[in-house]
Parts: C-alpha cells; structure tokens; sequence
C-alpha cells in the first residue's frame, strides 16, 4: 500500500472510530419536567358525577403520557372520553388518544369522565403525568424517561372531542319500596352534547349487581319500559345509552324490594 492509500485508510478508520466513540459518550438530552392537572366536579347527583379534567404539559414537549391519580372514598370511574381510561382498585389512569398524545410546552389535553359514588366525592389529593408528581412547577434538568416507559398511542375509535352521552334514571328510585311480584316502571332521561341518542338500554341484576341481565331497548324517547317483576330478587336496574359516535354512558339505582303482594306496583308518572 502506498503512503497516499495508507494515510486515506487512516483517515478512514479514524472517521468510524470517532464516530463510534461519539455515538458511545453521547449523553440523552436532558429535559425539564412538570405538570399541572385541574380537576373539577361539573355535575353531581345522589349515585354519580361527572368531571372536567385538565392536563397541562409544563415541561419539554412530550409524545405521550399517561395522568395518574387515586380516589380516597371508593368512588368507581364508570366511562371517560378523550383518553383510554382504566381503574385498579383506587388507582385511575387515563392514556393519551391517539391525536392527544402530544403535549408541547404549555401544552394541554381536557378529558373526563363519569363516575359513581356513595358517601363522600373528594376530589383526589395528587395527580402524576408519566410517573411525575404534577404539583405546577417544572422539575429538571431530568433525563427522558427510557422508550420502554414512553406511553404508547392507543388506537382511537372515537371522534376527536367527541363527547359522551348523560343518561339519568327518574324511576325508580332508591328511596321507594317495590312489591315482588309486581311491576316496576323503567324510565330514563337520554341526551348527547354534540350528536343524538341512538338507544337506552334498561338492565336488572339481583343483589350485589352482577350479573346484569337486558331486558328492554328502547330506540326513541320517551325512554321507558313497564317491568314485570316475578320472585326473580331483583335488586338493581340500570339504563345504558348509547349515541351515534359509539360512546355510552349508564346510571344505575338499587331498589328496595319487599315479597309482599299488597305493596303497590310502580306506575308511569302522571303526564
């Protein structure tokens, strides 16, 4: 090899070594981390609520997150929008959609969702954005979490901003005793805020609520079904709706139910 091909061949090798070695002690871009999370009860009735999340993105932009938090009275998350909503024992998470994932700095992605609850609704004491505590102030230089605990993009059916349907059942109620044998009027208000109701499906269940068995489906308003109640033991009726975007939302009573013929059936309210 001449002295020409020899230093070209050096030059060369030291190309690929410096490379290596720079890609070797590169280190991740830091960034600064924070989040902030207003969270409000919109609406609440005797068995359920409905709230108005916020998720502002404080920090370096983010491609995906993943809003944690824990309720502190036993509340029960029933049905949520805008995000992939999950509950394991008191611990919610909501996942970003697929055209909400990206947060820029001052970002923010508003979510909801309907839940259930019985004695106290406290809003929750702390909220984590992708497993850090959102307190509205930005933490860091920190390094990027690793692209195994990157939340990924979940496939989304829904309409982007579509929102859910509200349904309330106005008879029965819980406060009422019902014969059995006898007849028990189902009824049920239905609307949507930004399309229209497709159907209200009404579910009984015998004590504990599980399982729920369909009895009616009712395509047009009034939403209402005469139920005839045997010794069948049923102790909870739901009303589930549905609207033209595909989402659902349900409420559900537990009534009281005596095996004692003389106790008056349930009938439709007066027009």
């Amino acid at each position: 090899m001449n002295g020409k091909r020899r230093l070209a061949a050096l030059a060369a090798v030291s190309i690929v070594v410096a490379g290596g070695v720079a890609l070797a002690v590169t280190p991740a871009v830091a960034s600064d981390v924070g989040c902030r999370v207003d969270y409000a009860v919109a609406s609440q009735w005797s068995t359920g609520f409905t709230t108005a999340v916020k998720l502002t993105n404080l920090g370096s932009p983010v491609t995906g997150w993943v809003l944690g938090f824990d309720f502190t009275a036993g509340q029960q998350m029933t049905q949520g929008w805008n995000a992939t909503w999950a509950q394991s024992g008191a611990h919610i998470t909501a996942t970003n959609a697929s055209w909400n994932g990206s947060l820029g700095t001052g970002g923010a992605a508003d979510i909801g969702f309907y839940g259930s609850w019985t004695g106290a609704n406290p809003v929750p004491a702390a909220f984590t954005m992708n497993g850090v505590v959102c307190d509205g102030t930005v933490h860091g230089p920190s390094a990027p979490a690793s692209p195994s605990t990157v939340p990924a993009s979940p496939p989304s059916s829904t309409r982007p901003g579509d929102l859910p349907p509200v349904v309330h059942l106005t008879s029965p109620n819980s406060t009422s005793i019902y014969g059995e044998p006898g007849n028990i009027f189902l009824s049920a208000n239905a609307s949507d805020p930004d399309g229209v109701i497709t159907k209200v499906e009404f579910y009984t269940a015998p004590f504990g609520g599980s399982p729920l068995t369909l009895v009616a489906t009712v395509t047009t308003p009034p939403y209402t079904f005469p139920l005839t109640v045997g010794r069948a033991l049923v102790f909870v009726i739901q009303a589930k709706a549905y609207d033209d975007g595909g989402l659902t939302a349900t409420d559900t009573v537990q009534i009281h139910v005596a095996i004692s013929d003389p106790i008056p059936s349930s009938t439709p309210p007066a027009p």
